[in-house]
């Protein structure tokens, strides 16, 4: 996306997400925290995306933020690319993760995650694409390689040549395709993951069934993984299961184009992450009786 397409979107559908009318849209969940759910994502929206992901940290002011959010709302959960042991570590608190875009969950006080039933069958086709086509020459080449077990992200940002970085990085892709595997685009990366009908939209609704007291969401996310969270959230908005749901974008110079689409709010980077979570936590004044 081009940078006056960028401010475009941004101008369209940040035009009603400042001050007041943030408030005026989280106002439902602040009103009844026990019953209300926020979901997160981790690279983007609550840390900076940055070339060395093992080295990610959320910021302090944000983590403080989160930990009592934790205390005060139904639940807090994260849902992530990242494995879910991962995103524990990172983000250290004891709450609900959904990892590898839906395929894993970590619950509260859980030592081990659990797959999703349909993957264990495609384990062995992600692995002969790591084992074989994911060596020292991509690596060479600068080419990041996450191995998530039942994922792959191959990264090409940070590569002195990129292009040719991303060509190694396609060719493989072409391969996972003839495998039977799904490669999906990222942000200077693609995703190798089996062709199974889980994504963060499908976790976010299993969250949600797991916890039939919740009647109000919020999600946040950045990047093209995160829009069929958005989504589903529409549809169980549509639908009657929830109140009220609070769809939050996170922009960047290449956030795609579907994530402004399909927010309610849009906030800038994981500042502006942390800003809308400094309102969630801020009380809600009493309005005082009107004198007849």
């Amino acid at each position: 996306m081009s940078s006056d397409q960028f401010q475009h979107h941004l101008r369209r559908v940040a035009i009603s997400s400042r001050g007041a009318d943030i408030d005026a849209t989280l106002l439902p969940l602040r009103l009844d925290p026990k019953h209300t759910a926020i979901l997160l994502d981790i690279d983007g929206t609550l840390a900076p995306v940055i070339l060395h992901p093992e080295r990610t940290r959320i910021p302090a002011p944000t983590m403080s933020l989160l930990r009592r959010l934790h205390v005060e709302y139904r639940l807090l959960g994260i849902i992530t690319g990242r494995r879910a042991l991962d995103a524990r570590h990172i983000v250290g608190l004891d709450i609900d993760y959904t990892g590898n875009h839906g395929l894993e969950r970590l619950t509260p006080h859980a030592a081990k995650t659990v797959l999703d039933a349909s993957v264990g069958a495609w384990r062995d086709r992600v692995r002969t694409v790591f084992e074989q086509h994911c060596g020292p020459d991509l690596a060479a080449r600068g080419v990041g390689i996450e191995d998530k077990e039942f994922v792959l992200t191959l990264r090409w940002r940070g590569a002195s040549d990129l292009a040719a970085a991303q060509a190694a990085v396609f060719a493989v892709g072409e391969v996972a395709k003839k495998a039977g595997l799904v490669v999906q685009p990222g942000r200077g990366s693609i995703e190798i993951r089996p062709p199974v009908d889980v994504d963060k939209g499908t976790a976010l609704r299993r969250v949600v069934d797991d916890n039939p007291q919740i009647r109000h969401v919020l999600y946040a996310g950045d990047e093209l993984g995160d829009v069929s969270a958005l989504r589903a959230l529409d549809a169980l908005r549509r639908s009657g299961r929830l109140q009220s749901v609070v769809r939050v974008g996170v922009a960047s110079d290449q956030v795609p184009d579907a994530i402004l689409r399909n927010a309610d709010l849009v906030v800038r980077g994981p500042r502006g992450v942390q800003r809308l979570l400094k309102r969630l936590h801020k009380p809600v004044k009493a309005v005082p009786p009107r004198t007849l």
